[in-house]
């Protein structure tokens, strides 16, 4: 892995709104970046143009973030996730990265980034796990303790089970009462019967949209369903402000072809207007 020294201290602030767009070939060349990319990353268009876009990696990132980075991209899918980035004189900049696929005449050609700041509490989960991973730590699921139907089950029936016991310890002789606590366990197992599907149909709706344990962790704050459905907004919300930057970019080009037309219009009245003087 690419290692880009040397580092500072210093973060380099990402202003809200602002977008860092760049596109690049299938080997991760850079094709274009705009210049919210260059002025944050502090490399000229010069410095970039052709470069790999990890000129910009930093020795913070573990490998198996890009690892995974590289093998979801790859499978024709995008990929979502907080990145600490260098710039050129050593600081470093947080970013939501969002990365797709580009795809030209059905076959893919190359990918586009749309980064934003990242938040300060992503930025807070993301150093804790990357430091874990650089040690040689792993970012796993734990089925029964990250599954938030389970851990309710679980809870809920203790909370149950300690009712009625008490309930039965309080009333050993009253038939009635053993027959309400037993009601009222059933009952409230029906209850954690359809929350439980209802969670499961949740989880498999927000995996759908993009699985994956590292950003569970970062944009979640944890590996069950609440955090895989907060990395499924997130996931949507970084794909519309993917689409606004392209539509700013194409305003922007449409903006230049126009000046570009008018200036040239303008040299051609003068050239015409100089010989009808002439």
């Amino acid at each position: 892995m690419r290692v880009n020294l040397p580092v500072t201290d210093h973060e380099q602030p990402v202003p809200p709104d602002t977008r860092l767009i760049s596109t690049t070939n299938l080997k991760g060349v850079i094709e274009s970046a705009n210049d919210a990319f260059i002025r944050i990353s502090g490399f000229s268009a010069e410095e970039l143009h052709r470069k790999a876009h990890n000129i910009v990696r930093h020795p913070d990132m573990p490998e198996s973030v890009y690892r995974n980075f590289w093998d979801t991209l790859k499978s024709g899918k995008p990929w979502l996730g907080v990145v600490k980035n260098r710039c050129k004189n050593g600081d470093y900049y947080w970013v939501n990265a969002y990365v797709a696929p580009v795809f030209s005449q059905g076959r893919q050609v190359g990918y586009q980034s749309v980064r934003t700041g990242a938040t300060a509490e992503q930025k807070k989960r993301a150093e804790a796990l990357y430091a874990r991973l650089r040690r040689g730590g792993k970012a796993v699921r734990l089925p029964l303790l990250s599954n938030l139907s389970v851990r309710l089950a679980l809870t809920t029936g203790a909370a149950l089970g300690m009712a009625f016991v008490g309930g039965l310890a309080a009333a050993v002789s009253t038939g009635a009462a053993v027959g309400l606590a037993l009601a009222s366990v059933l009952i409230a197992g029906a209850g954690l019967g359809t929350a439980a599907k209802r969670l499961a149909r949740l989880s498999r709706r927000a995996r759908g949209i993009f699985d994956n344990t590292v950003g569970n962790l970062v944009y979640g704050g944890g590996n069950d369903v609440v955090a895989e459905a907060e990395l499924a907004l997130a996931m949507q919300q970084a794909q519309l402000n993917a689409l606004l930057g392209r539509v700013e970019e194409l305003i922007e080009q449409l903006d230049r072809a126009a000046e570009e037309t008018r200036q040239s219009a303008v040299e051609s009245f003068r050239t015409i207007n100089n010989q009808t003087l002439d």
